[in-house]
């Protein structure tokens, strides 16, 4: 009489196939957890890169602009114009800093180099949000460059001497500015 041997079948039982394909989910979801979180915050961080060069570049022309003021051209801020109640002018002066917006001379794009350029920020608001903008008059127009968005309105305050001021209601140039922006990034010129 022959014995009935048990068959062995080559290849993995049903167990062994659900275990492997529980551990490969596992691994593949720690893989892309770990990959996400990478790429967020390289985002992240790419994104506070921005903003600081952004910042830098607009402390660069407001100190610029303020290191050549001459004189300003009226009390800061100054009220809203009846036909654009969303805007609030915080400074207009005249510098002797170059003019930073570019004319077109025989093809090329050059920069306006003057004695003397008059210049005007005011806060405006779009929407929601509130825009620094830089107006420098030119040959054929007013040259406008967006230089700030923020949640809030950015702030203008002046140095006299004994105190920081919102207003700078003197002919001639206050001690220190200081400009102030929602993140309470604060940069300070001195005159």
């Amino acid at each position: 009489m022959r014995m009935l041997r048990p068959h062995r079948h080559n290849g993995f039982t049903m167990i062994e196939l659900i275990v492997a394909i529980a551990l490969a989910v596992v691994m593949i979801a720690a893989v892309y957890t770990a990959t996400s979180s990478m790429a967020d915050s390289a985002r992240r961080q790419q994104a506070v890169a921005s903003r600081d060069a952004r910042w830098n570049s607009v402390a660069e022309i407001l100190r610029r602009d303020l290191r050549g003021w001459l004189q300003s051209k009226q009390t800061s801020p100054a009220p809203s114009s009846p036909a654009s109640p969303e805007q609030t002018i915080l400074l207009q002066l005249s510098t002797t800093a170059d003019g930073i917006a570019g004319e077109i001379v025989n093809g090329a794009t050059t920069t306006r180099q003057r004695a003397t350029i008059g210049v005007e920020y005011m806060v405006r608001k779009v929407l929601s949000r509130y825009e620094l903008v830089r107006t420098e008059p030119s040959v054929t127009q007013e040259t406008e460059l967006v230089l700030l968005i923020s949640e809030a309105p950015p702030k203008l305050e002046f140095y006299n001497g004994k105190a920081w001021i919102e207003k700078w209601t003197s002919g001639d140039r206050p001690l220190a500015v200081r400009f102030t922006t929602e993140n309470a990034k604060n940069l300070i010129v001195r005159l």
